[in-house]
């Protein structure tokens, strides 16, 4: 005679779905691990410099202090029409992370909650893409504006 593992309540089952579940794997679309990284890693490069861009002072044509949030939100808006579908849009490791921890204490599996894979693509990625996007906005933008604006 074997035995199912036991069902867990609707509320815990429910909190691990909607907290926990790792980027979508719609039928036909398999996203995998280096792709999702790239692209989580890849747009928060291109957030950092977005919004450098727009509030350092070495900028001297950039938009004024009303209409900059504007380009921070599309800039936004145009990640997650992109990297969305992929990733389900993370992009914030810290967003990810206590989710898990919540479903972990509704009684998830931590094996599934803490999976590598997810948090190359949640957690890692984005720090290394914003990492790099602060860098390349400090050594090779910056110095650009500053030398553009001195002459």
């Amino acid at each position: 005679m074997s035995t199912s593992p036991p069902r867990s309540p609707l509320w815990q089952r429910a909190a691990i779905t909607v907290w926990a579940e790792p980027y979508p794997n719609n039928p036909g679309l398999t996203i995998g691990v280096l792709q999702g990284a790239l692209g989580e890693g890849v747009f928060l490069c291109i957030l950092l410099i977005v919004i450098f861009s727009m509030t350092e002072d070495a900028n001297v044509g950039k938009p004024g202090d009303v209409i900059f949030p504007l380009f921070i939100g599309l800039t936004i808006t145009m990640g997650i029409c992109t990297v969305g579908p992929m990733t389900d849009a993370g992009f914030n490791p810290a967003r990810d992370i206590m989710p898990r921890i919540v479903a972990l204490m509704a009684g998830a599996d931590p094996a599934q909650i803490f999976e590598p894979g997810v948090w190359v693509v949640y957690v890692i990625a984005p720090i290394i893409g914003g990492i790099v996007g602060a860098l390349l906005w400090m050594f090779w933008l910056e110095p650009l504006h500053s030398k553009s604006s001195s002459k």
